[in-house]
């Protein structure tokens, strides 16, 4: 029983265990925003494209199909840029890149209404924008899961 109670203990607030579980399973991590896919399987962009590659989309909704499978119905899609170009250029193609995922988790069977979208430009990067591969990096749409 103390096993049992210990178990639940370490199941953040607001979802269950096989929620969390799935979020793992597809490269999610707890971080002070909540459930975040992680930098190695997040969905990256090619320069100045809207669109993920065919490969990301159908990564991109399986990965939909697994949350609606336990019932997680709620997401906010976060788009990136690298630093080329100018801040609403930029804050543009990132609203883009979100609106662009949002569709793929609303063919998914997401309700609309559910999927929170931002644009957030090139404010926030992960890797080093001095290089192609710290650019490359920060083209992207961040998925993220509220409890």
């Amino acid at each position: 029983m103390l096993l049992l109670l210990a178990a639940c203990q370490t199941v953040p607030s607001g979802l269950n265990a096989k929620q969390v579980e799935v979020l793992k399973q597809n490269g999610f991590e707890l971080t002070d925003q909540g459930w975040l896919l992680n930098l190695s399987n997040k969905l990256l962009f090619g320069f100045d494209a809207v669109a993920p590659g065919e490969e990301e989309k159908e990564l991109t909704s399986r990965l939909a199909t697994s949350l609606l499978e336990v019932n997680i119905t709620q997401v906010r899609l976060e788009g990136h840029t690298d630093s080329i170009g100018t801040q609403a250029y930029n804050d543009t193609l990132s609203l883009n890149r979100a609106r662009t995922v949002q569709e793929l988790f609303i063919e998914a069977g997401f309700n609309p209404d559910s999927i929170s979208v931002q644009g957030l430009g090139s404010r926030y990067p992960v890797a080093d924008n001095d290089t192609e591969e710290g650019r490359s990096e920060n083209r992207r749409v961040s998925i993220i899961v509220q409890p």
